[in-house]
């Protein structure tokens, strides 16, 4: 029997180049709001689909009311929400990471490279990053996300 593999939202905490201890609690915070808006519990167990096609066991902290009211514009919340699973899944899928943030103007997101190996490592960016969420919906609503995404 095949185990399913666990993505914790804490690990956001754990930060990376492009991403301080805050903001990846920050980006936790949101999702975990979210998910619990949703009705999902502390664990819940989602579907990868797409080139990587897998279930797994996402698990959110304790959602707060200082949470709630923190994250009480939900679109702003699906945002960060989005930009946290998609920085965990980049890791887990591609063995990348973010490296830096691009300035809003089209196309995409976040850089992604290798870890450093030390603060004073040159970052190579490798690959780009587009991030979109969807607070409710089902496949239909993805896949049209999706298609809006790549007619950008």
């Amino acid at each position: 029997m095949n185990k399913v593999p666990i993505v914790d939202l804490g690990e956001l905490s754990k930060g990376c180049p492009a991403l301080t201890t805050a903001k990846g609690n920050a980006f936790a915070e949101a999702a975990a709001v979210c998910l619990e808006h949703n009705d999902h519990g502390i664990e819940v167990q989602a579907a990868v689909a797409g080139t990587y096609e897998e279930t797994i066991r996402l698990i959110r902290v304790v959602v707060t009311e200082q949470m709630r009211r923190g994250n009480a514009d939900l679109q702003d919340a699906t945002e960060d929400r989005a930009t946290g699973i998609a920085i965990l899944a980049a890791k887990r899928y591609t063995g990348y990471t973010i490296v830096e943030r691009k300035a809003k103007v089209g196309g995409f997101d976040w850089y992604l490279g290798n870890e450093p190996e030390d603060e004073f490592s040159l970052i190579e960016n490798i690959a780009r990053l587009e991030v979109s969420g969807i607070l409710k919906g089902d496949d239909r609503d993805i896949a049209k996300r999706v298609r809006q995404s790549k007619g950008r």
